[in-house]
């Protein structure tokens, strides 16, 4: 069979960048096959909502690594006591993405934890979203691509979106590998899912988390995929690019066995017609 994919990578945290991104970028010229980023332009950690959520933190049920064991000792201690800008502070990494030939979108606004976790977010959404908007479009043009922290949908964000001139988001999470891509009637964008768990956690990271062993994960992951026409896998560059890295090479060479053809999100989108007016490559 012959099939379309996409790796789509969230660019969180400053180990995401530094560490992670270079390192899937060197993959991803081993393997010749594209990337799509989303990057964080602002800082990581809202210290406000982190003090309101303690007392839920233990809600989510599913199994994920703890920011610590993400980020590792160097990078968790330097976003908790100065919390840098993610995507302002390292531009040239994010230019070497693109001169590359990945996909960079957005992901989120000014801060990850506010959008993620705050209940404030609609009323301050102009001072989230816009400063991120301008930084972006001024640094690398308006992306094709915007992906919401933590899937967490604010659909009142969707209109400024897509006046700016995004094309699609992808907010939506492919449970069990069947979702299809939809347009959201009000706002005119198109929604294009990608595989995680319930929670929005990545399958490899959710894996590691419960203990089990990532070949057989992979093993399964392809059976289920097998008779798929496409399909969006989601990751963290700090965990797939660097701890999982090796295990993220064979999943990707498996999939090449199964006659699947890594795009961007951003081509992926336009082969399958899902561009307003687009041209279809």
């Amino acid at each position: 069979m012959t099939g379309y994919c996409s790796l789509r990578f969230d660019i969180d945290t400053i180990a995401d960048i530094k560490s992670g991104v270079p390192s899937l970028l060197e993959l991803a010229d081993k393997e010749n096959i594209p990337f799509s980023f989303y990057v964080n332009p602002g800082r990581a950690v809202d210290y406000r909502e982190i003090l309101r959520n303690t007392r839920n933190q233990n809600q989510n049920k599913e199994a994920k690594l703890s920011n610590f064991q993400k980020l590792g000792a160097w990078y968790w201690l330097k976003t908790i006591f100065l919390n840098p800008e993610i995507g302002k502070r390292h531009e040239s990494i994010l230019q070497s993405v693109l001169k590359q030939g990945h996909e960079l979108g957005l992901h989120g606004g000014t801060n990850h934890g506010t959008w993620q976790r705050s209940s404030q977010v609609e009323n301050n959404l102009h001072t989230l979203l816009t400063p991120a908007m301008e930084w972006f479009e001024n640094k690398f043009g308006i992306p094709a691509g915007f992906t919401s922290p933590g899937f967490r949908k604010i659909e009142t964000a969707y209109p400024l979106l897509k006046k700016w001139g995004v094309r699609y988001i992808s907010d939506t999470i492919d449970l069990h590998y069947k979702s299809q891509p939809s347009l959201l009637q009000e706002n005119n964008i198109t929604d294009i899912p990608c595989i995680a768990t319930r929670n929005g956690i990545p399958l490899l990271e959710n894996a590691f988390a419960q203990g089990e062993d990532l070949n057989t994960t992979i093993e399964n992951f392809v059976k289920d995929i097998s008779n798929r026409q496409w399909f969006i896998l989601y990751g963290h560059p700090s965990f797939e690019g660097k701890k999982a890295k090796n295990y993220l090479t064979r999943l990707i060479r498996e999939v090449k066995l199964l006659g699947f053809n890594f795009h961007t999100v951003e081509k992926f989108s336009k082969k399958q017609g899902l561009y307003n007016n687009a041209n279809i490559e």
